[in-house]
């Protein structure tokens, strides 16, 4: 549910590749930058002002009626359908937001990117393998599937959350889509962030061997650390508030079971831990408005 990896592992794979262009003119190995031919698009993309604008907005807005739908689950105030309008609004804004983000950058390298490829090949290609090997392929649609898995997850709570409504109550059926929801989550951002915590092992201008993989089409070998999470910390914690958020829907869902939920304290429990699901998300939010108003740490 962010933006912070642009491609493969990110931030670093993106100045990777900056560092790698800068090295090999440095060397006399490319002497100019590339011309786009007619039909072609920059990437990434730059995020205008508005984009950025609209995607907080979903984004923020799934996190605040989650929040306030979980607040109506409490038995001393219970209050189902319009915590179900509250969920299935939030849900397809969760949704329009992880979709949105999905089309701009984050599906180059994986699905219709035709009008990009050049511009991504030449940034990527000292970065990745070639494209024509399986691990070349792989490094460039990995963003795209980790980007997709949360869309996925996204949806799934958006028919879970439906399933809440009266019209077509389906408790069980829509707490289960829930807990399949955020466990797509949590998975697509463990791998956000793992993919965020890579960075090449040597930087290019410190040994002559790092430049002979450029000239060979070897990727420079990727070390994890959380050191690197420093580039853009604001990144960081909006995923890592995700996935807490994500945790409490995934944990307080089996208790909101009819043949759990059997008494006011289980009922408590279990919307305390949705509620504190719906905080983490505003928390995640929070920081994206951050990074994208007060800072540089998105394509610009």
């Amino acid at each position: 549910m962010s933006d912070y990896r642009t491609f493969q592992t990110g931030e670093n794979s993106r100045l990777l590749a900056s560092e790698n262009r800068q090295a090999m003119m440095e060397k006399g190995l490319l002497t100019s930058t590339y011309d786009l031919q007619p039909g072609q698009k920059p990437y990434p993309h730059p995020l205008s002002l508005f984009w950025r604008i609209f995607h907080w907005m979903m984004y923020f807005n799934g996190g605040v009626t989650f929040f306030l739908g979980s607040m109506l689950l409490y038995s001393s105030i219970y209050a189902g359908t319009p915590s179900a309008i509250l969920y299935t609004f939030g849900s397809a804004t969760f949704l329009i937001a992880d979709v949105t983000e999905w089309l701009t950058n984050n599906h180059v390298g994986c699905f219709w990117y035709a009008d990009y490829e050049e511009s991504y090949e030449a940034s990527v290609q000292n970065a990745m393998d070639p494209k024509s090997t399986s691990s070349g392929r792989w490094q460039r649609a990995e963003n795209g599937w980790n980007f997709f898995l949360s869309s996925v997850g996204s949806f799934f709570y958006l028919v879970g959350s439906s399933l809440f409504l009266p019209q077509i109550y389906a408790p069980v059926t829509a707490l289960i889509c829930f807990m399949v929801a955020s466990t797509c989550i949590i998975t697509a951002q463990c791998w956000k962030l793992y993919r965020a915590g890579l960075a090449p092992a040597t930087s290019v201008r410190e040994t002559s061997a790092t430049i002979m993989d450029l000239t060979s089409n070897r990727r420079p070998e990727m070390i994890y650390s959380v050191a690197n999470y420093q580039k853009d910390f604001s990144g960081f914690l909006v995923d890592f508030f995700v996935i807490f958020g994500a945790l409490g829907y995934l944990l307080g869902s089996p208790m909101f079971f009819p043949s759990t939920d059997v008494n006011n304290t289980i009922n408590d429990t279990a919307a305390t831990i949705f509620t504190l699901g719906g905080f983490f998300y505003i928390c995640s939010g929070t920081a994206m408005f951050y990074r994208y108003m007060f800072t540089r740490n998105y394509p610009h």
